[in-house]
C-alpha cells in the first residue's frame, strides 16, 4: 500500500474513533492527524478532501488558510468503510480491535468457493477491469482500482484461494472507481 493510502486509512480510523465519543462533530485535520501519529502534508490533505467528499466517506469544512486547519468529520459511508474494509471496530472500552472479517465482509459464514463460483468471479473481475476506463474516477484512482482487481483475480486463481481477502480488494477497487453495476453482479457471486 502507498504511503498516501496508509495516511487515508489511518486518518479515517482516527475519525471513526473520534466519532465514537462525539458523533457528527468536526475535528481539525491537524488534531486528527496528530492523534493518529500522522503528519498532514498539504498535498495529501487536499487529495484526501477531494477523494472523501467524492466517495462520501467524510465531509470537510473548507475555509481560507492552511488546509491542515480545515475541519473534517466522518460520514456513514466512512464508518462502514472502516468497519468492513479495514476491519476495525472501536470498542467503548477504548481500544480498537481487529474483527473476524467474515462478520464484516458480507460473506456468509459458511461460504464455500466452488470451482464454478471461482471461475464466474474471475470472469466478472475481467469485465470490471475492462470497465474501469469508463469510470469517472481520476486516472490515478482507476490505476489503483485496477491493481486491486488484478490482485483479487490473482488470489482467486491461486491454488488455495482466499475469498475474504479477494472480497476486501474488490471493495477497495469499488470505493475508488465506483462501478456499482458490475460490483453488484460480483456480490451476487459471493452469496
Amino acid at each position: 500500500m502507498t504511503a498516501y493510502r496508509d495516511f487515508v486509512d489511518q486518518l479515517l480510523v482516527q475519525l471513526y474513533k473520534e466519532n465514537e465519543g462525539a458523533p457528527g462533530q468536526y475535528t481539525r485535520f491537524n488534531d486528527a492527524a496528530r492523534s493518529a501519529g500522522l503528519s498532514p502534508r498539504r498535498d495529501w490533505v487536499l487529495r484526501f478532501t477531494e477523494e472523501v467528499e467524492g466517495n462520501g466517506y467524510a465531509q470537510v469544512s473548507k475555509h481560507l488558510g492552511n488546509p491542515a486547519d480545515w475541519h473534517v468529520r466522518i460520514k456513514a459511508r466512512g464508518l462502514e468503510y472502516v468497519e468492513e474494509v479495514l476491519g476495525v471496530v472501536e470498542r467503548s472500552t477504548g481500544g480498537d480491535v481487529p474483527v473476524d472479517s467474515s462478520s464484516w465482509t458480507g460473506l456468509p459464514a459458511n461460504f464455500q468457493l466452488s470451482e464454478t463460483k471461482r471461475a464466474s468471479i474471475v470472469r466478472a473481475l475481467d469485465l470490471l477491469e475492462d470497465e474501469l476506463p469508463t469510470s469517472t474516477a481520476s486516472q490515478h484512482d482507476q490505476a489503483q482500482a485496477r491493481a486491486y482487481v488484478i490482485a483479487a483475480r490473482a488470489l482467486l486463481e491461486a491454488p488455495d484461494p482466499e475469498p475474504e481477502l479477494a472480497w476486501q480488494l474488490i471493495g477497495r477497487a469499488n470505493n475508488l472507481a465506483g462501478i456499482a453495476s458490475l460490483l453488484v453482479s460480483i456480490i451476487g457471486l459471493f452469496t
